[in-house]
């Protein structure tokens, strides 16, 4: 099994131009528990086994949720990298978060 995490996309959505609008959705976007939907990132990774491809789009929660179930269901699991209640999306911190992705995925 081969796993890439290929790249990153911050998503969202900026449906208010207001400034009352601009401030609620800047904080609910970088709380994550103040809203499930808003700003958030999407990671593409790409899966190779036995000569097949498969490409997913994945929010972190989503592989945070699957590591759950693992850690849950099997004794031997990689530990996965922190969850952050701030929401951040500068370029390092998303290019630190894809490396820590990669050893996981990749262990």
């Amino acid at each position: 099994v081969s796993v890439l995490v290929d790249r990153y996309e911050v998503v969202g959505d900026a449906r208010y131009d207001t400034p009352v609008h601009k401030a609620v959705s800047t904080f609910r976007a970088r709380v994550s528990v103040a809203s499930s939907s808003g700003q958030h990132v999407e990671w593409t990774i790409r899966v190779r086994y036995e000569g097949q491809d498969w490409t997913l789009t994945k929010r972190f929660k989503e592989v945070a949720a699957l590591h759950d179930v693992l850690r849950r269901r099997l004794m031997c699991v990689p530990n996965l990298p922190p969850k952050s209640t701030v929401r951040q999306f500068s370029f390092e911190y998303l290019e630190a978060r894809k490396a820590g992705l990669q050893s996981y995925l990749s262990q």
